[in-house]
């Protein structure tokens, strides 16, 4: 398992939209630390299902894989709405800036 626990925008993004956050920081169940572009953490999160997760304030959601539909090549991760926030990496990429 890995949890997310930062996240920050890509260079000149508008800090608005999940598809644009461009690096995120992770650490593993033994305490490894590393980091993820967007394309890597999409590939990770799409080659281990059930795998990635956010967790704050007490509340653990998971972190799926997506892409457009009529272009591919425009891939991202993000959080299903837990409740209390509608995308936990948006949360984590605000707190970095």
């Amino acid at each position: 398992m890995k949890r997310i626990y930062d996240a920050a925008f890509a260079a000149n993004n508008g800090k608005s939209h999940h598809s644009h956050l461009g690096k995120f920081w992770w650490e593993d169940d033994r305490g490894n630390r590393g980091t993820w572009n967007r394309d890597e953490a999409h590939d990770y999160v799409a080659d281990n299902p059930g795998t990635v997760y956010v967790s704050e304030g007490g509340a653990t959601v998971y972190v799926y894989a997506y892409h457009f539909t009529n272009d591919p090549s425009v891939r991202w991760i993000q959080t299903r709405a837990d409740g209390t926030l509608k995308d936990n990496l948006l949360t984590l990429a605000r707190h970095h800036s």
